[in-house]
C-alpha cells in the first residue's frame, strides 16, 4: 500500500523522502529492487545508518531544510519508537506509527516514543486529519 499512498500524496502537492535505515549497501538493493530509486513521487531517499554516519534526526533534519518547512508541517511515519518516532518527536514534527509488521509489538519506553496517532495499516495516513498540501492541476 505504500506506492499508492506516495502517489495519492504527490498528487495533493505533498513533497514525499524515504529514509530507509540499516547497512546502506542492503538498504539501497532493497530500493532498487521495489522500484524506489525510479518512483516520481518520491522527492529523495536517505540512508540512515547503523553506524550514525547519517542518524534518522540528521536525516529528518536535511529534509526539514531542503523544504523550507516548519517541523509542525512535516509528518514522519514509522513503524519503530525508537527510532522514526522519537526522532521527529524531539523535532517537534508529527508523527504516526504503523503498528504492523516487524516492530508491531515494541512498546514505547516513554512519552518520548509515543506517536501523535497510530494506525495498523499504511493506507490509513489518509484518513489522518491533516490538509495535504495543495492538488496539482
Amino acid at each position: 500500500g505504500s506506492l499508492p499512498l506516495l502517489r495519492f500524496l504527490a498528487k495533493c502537492g505533498v513533497r514525499n523522502f524515504i529514509v530507509s535505515f540499516g547497512e546502506p549497501k542492503t538498504q539501497r538493493a532493497k530500493v532498487k529492487a521495489l522500484g524506489l530509486d525510479r518512483e516520481p513521487s518520491i522527492k529523495k531517499i536517505f540512508y540512515a545508518d547503523r553506524n550514525n554516519v547519517l542518524t534518522k534526526e540528521a536525516a529528518f533534519r536535511k529534509i526539514q531544510k531542503k523544504t523550507g518547512l516548519m517541523p509542525g508541517e512535516i509528518l514522519v511515519v514509522g513503524d519503530r519508537p525508537a527510532r522514526e518516532i522519537r526522532a521527529g518527536r524531539e523535532l517537534g514534527m508529527h508523527t504516526v506509527r504503523v503498528r504492523h509488521g516487524e516492530f508491531k509489538s515494541q512498546v514505547p519506553a516513554g512519552p518520548e516514543e509515543e506517536p501523535d496517532y497510530v494506525i495498523g495499516s499504511i493506507s490509513e495516513v489518509r484518513k489522518l486529519p491533516f490538509v495535504w498540501g495543495q492538488e496539482r492541476k
